[in-house]
């Protein structure tokens, strides 16, 4: 599960989300997930005053969160 803001607190009988956004991982769309990284990246490559540098490293923390948590997925139902 991919969160964003938040936490899980995973016990044996039950799993707990207190976050502003949660999404299990076979919801999450991998190639969108892959272009929101790389337009978070350009983001900060290209630079300059019109750049929010923290909105954009937000964004490529949160993309890349996403990937993984998509990616592990995949290899687990793969393997």
């Amino acid at each position: 599960m991919a969160v964003a803001w938040g936490f899980v607190e995973v016990l044996p009988n039950q799993v707990r989300i207190l976050a502003e956004t949660a999404e299990r991982a076979q919801e999450i769309d991998l190639e969108r997930a892959m272009r929101a990284k790389q337009r978070a990246e350009e983001r900060i490559s290209r630079g300059g005053d019109e750049v929010d540098y923290r909105r954009a490293l937000v964004a490529l923390e949160r993309a890349v969160i996403r990937i993984q948590v998509a990616q592990k997925s995949h290899h687990t139902v793969s393997a």
